[in-house]
């Protein structure tokens, strides 16, 4: 394909089907979320893209970012609004990459996902000394907490079988010192309020 051509559906699937580029699964990846492939095959591609593991040099900056593939891939699958992507989402939210935590946990928030809510609550149990510590050497926090409380500020205070979620399950959110209201982070403190 000559550099510069735009990318077809048809061209997207194949560059995701493929394993030796991962540039290529990357963009692909993000193409089909982008444009809310409708697809058959774009769905099952993108949930085998989240297992695919291994640093990609960001053509800007140079940097490596790990598991750029399953990261977009994760992106894409919350933009499709398929129930199937749920447990291979979940299964992404527990991932030692915290940027594939991220993007499961707000394509969980777009997909509406109700059994996400118990996961993502546990991600922010341990509060703002573990869960909103600053990872060592980097800018980032040990659990991408902005994005698991936009997650479950999404998903509301429902169960999966349609209740309302009351009392104690609340408390770990709600509390005054709770996992985030006291933290540095204005935009952790803000969404605690």
């Amino acid at each position: 394909m000559p550099q510069g051509t735009p990318l077809n559906e048809a061209q997207a699937l194949d560059w995701l089907r493929q394993l030796e580029d991962p540039g290529q699964r990357y963009y692909a990846a993000w193409w089909l979320g982008r444009m809310r492939s409708r697809h058959p095959e774009a769905v099952p591609l993108l949930i085998q893209a989240l297992t695919d593991r291994g640093p990609r040099p960001d053509p800007a900056s140079g940097i490596e970012e790990p598991n750029p593939v399953a990261r977009n891939a994760a992106r894409a699958l919350g933009k499709l609004a398929d129930s199937q992507a749920v447990d291979p989402l979940l299964e992404a939210l527990e991932s030692s990459d915290d940027g594939l935590r991220e993007a499961a946990a707000r394509s969980l928030g777009q997909l509406g996902a109700l059994k996400a809510r118990r996961p993502m609550l546990r991600r922010l149990a341990p509060g703002p000394l573990l869960a909103g510590a600053p990872r060592p050497g980097t800018s980032r926090l040990m659990e991408p907490c902005e994005a698991l409380l936009e997650a479950l500020g999404a998903l509301g205070w429902r169960e999966e079988d349609g209740s309302t979620i009351t009392g104690r399950d609340r408390e770990p959110v709600l509390a005054g010192g709770g996992p985030h209201g006291g933290h540095e982070n204005p935009l952790l403190k803000c969404r605690h309020m």
